[in-house]
């Protein structure tokens, strides 16, 4: 049986850090984990963001803002 949580293989970022805004302070935010979890609606990419303030989140990958400039 597979790990509930298990990261996806295909979601692989190549060892590249991949940035975003924090949902909560607009601070600079780290993708530090990407999931693809079952939902009814079929799977769904789920992302771990940690931002400077050390405010931690896992969401729908669709809810990220852009990447900073």
């Amino acid at each position: 049986m597979a790990q509930r949580n298990a990261p996806d293989p295909t979601l692989d970022t190549g060892g590249t850090t991949q940035w975003t805004r924090c949902p909560q302070c607009g601070a600079i935010a780290e993708i530090r984990q990407r999931h693809v979890l079952q939902s009814t609606g079929g799977p769904l990419e789920h992302v771990g963001v940690l931002c400077i303030a050390r405010h931690t989140f896992l969401l729908p990958a669709a809810m990220l803002d852009d990447p900073p400039a």
